[in-house]
Formats: structure tokens, C-alpha cells, sequence
């Protein structure tokens, strides 16, 4: 039973994430067939490039890999001291379970770094880009290693944090200094005492 829809002929060889592309784009709801067919020129799928985030943008990334020793590098600028967010995600956990390495860097200097396993929910790589050009790098980590394989990328700029004030560790080492400066009032005080009782000596 059933039909078909649509036929479509190539005049290459498709590559295994254009196979899975179309056949996920398809439904198994009866009469419906594809769900978005893309018109025109196909979508390119870039490995490297540059975003420019505001504070509460996100933007996500599809990104393929010819071979493992392909590295993606995205510069990424964003509001200086602003947190940046990458979560990465295995475009076919289900079928070949890629596993992708994530470093977030500050410029030149590393942030931190991330294991992405082709499970639901990966801790992003977060950091604070105190300098406002972060620079993300990308790479095959382990899996079948089936290539071309792609994988997701979402970036999440979340706005520069409120400074937290606190004393300065100076003060804190001496705190005969805190109690006293609290008050003037109690400054003087101390201060009269003691003069007073100098006085009563010299007296006696």
C-alpha cells in the first residue's frame, strides 16, 4: 500500500548527510510526504566563519566535515566582558553517534574546553569574553567516523554580569581598621576616652 510522491533524479553522488537530510525530511503521516522541500541552489554548509553577537542573541550553525583532521574556527565577536555559550550538538546521534571536541577561547587565551557526546543535553562551553573577540574551535573528536558528518553549533551571548562589590582584601587583613571606620562617631568617642584617661594619670 501507499504511493509515491516524488522522484528525483542527481547527476552525482550523493554524500551520506544529503541522503540523511532527505530522508528525514520525509513523514511517516500518511499523504503528506516531504516536509520542506528546499528550492533552488542547495544550503552550504560552512565549517568556518564569523558571527557577531548582542547581549541575549543566539545563533546556531550547521557545520560538515570532509575528514577528521578537518578544524572548524568561528570568531565570534560580542560585547567585551559579555558570557558566551557553545553547545554542540551530532547532527545523527541515533544512527552514527559522532562525538565533537568544543574549545572556547578569549582571543589567544583558552576558556575551557568540551567532549559533545551524542546524548540529548551537553554542558555548553561557557566563559566571560573579557576582551569581546572570542574565538571558537571545532574538531572531530570519535565516533564511526562515516565523513562527510556534520554537527550543530549554537552560540549564546547572555550579556555582560553585574560586578559583585566587596572589600578589598587589604582592609580584610586588618580588621581592627573595618570596626573602627564604621563609625566616626565611635572614632571620637575612643579617641576622647583616651585622652581623658592620659590626663586622670598624669593627675594621679
Amino acid at each position: 500500500t501507499g504511493g509515491v510522491d516524488e522522484v528525483r533524479i542527481y547527476d552525482r553522488a550523493l554524500s551520506y548527510n544529503e541522503e540523511m537530510d532527505d530522508r528525514y525530511q520525509c513523514t511517516a503521516a500518511p499523504g503528506t510526504g516531504i516536509l520542506s522541500l528546499p528550492t533552488g541552489t542547495p544550503p552550504v554548509f560552512l565549517t568556518s566563519g564569523s558571527l557577531d553577537l548582542g547581549s541575549g542573541e543566539t545563533a546556531m550553525r550547521r557545520l560538515t566535515f570532509s575528514n577528521q583532521s578537518d578544524q572548524g574556527v568561528w570568531q565570534v565577536t560580542v560585547p567585551p566582558g559579555s558570557q558566551l555559550s557553545v553547545g554542540a550538538t551530532a547532527s545523527y546521534p541515533g544512527n552514527y553517534p559522532d562525538e565533537w571536541y568544543v574549545e572556547l577561547r578569549d582571543q589567544d587565551t583558552q576558556l575551557t574546553r568540551i567532549v559533545a557526546f551524542p546524548v540529548p543535553y551537553n554542558s555548553p562551553a561557557t566563559g566571560i569574553i573579557e576582551s569581546g573577540n572570542a574565538t571558537v574551535l571545532v574538531h572531530y573528536f570519535g565516533g564511526p567516523g562515516r565523513f562527510p558528518a556534520s554537527m550543530s553549533l549554537s552560540f549564546t551571548c547572555t550579556g555582560q554580569e553585574s560586578p559583585v562589590m566587596s572589600l578589598p582584601k587589604a582592609i580584610l587583613e586588618y580588621p581592627i581598621i573595618v570596626i573602627y571606620s564604621a563609625s566616626w562617631a565611635t572614632l571620637i568617642a575612643l579617641i576622647v576616652v583616651i585622652v581623658w584617661a592620659h590626663k586622670r594619670r598624669t593627675r594621679q
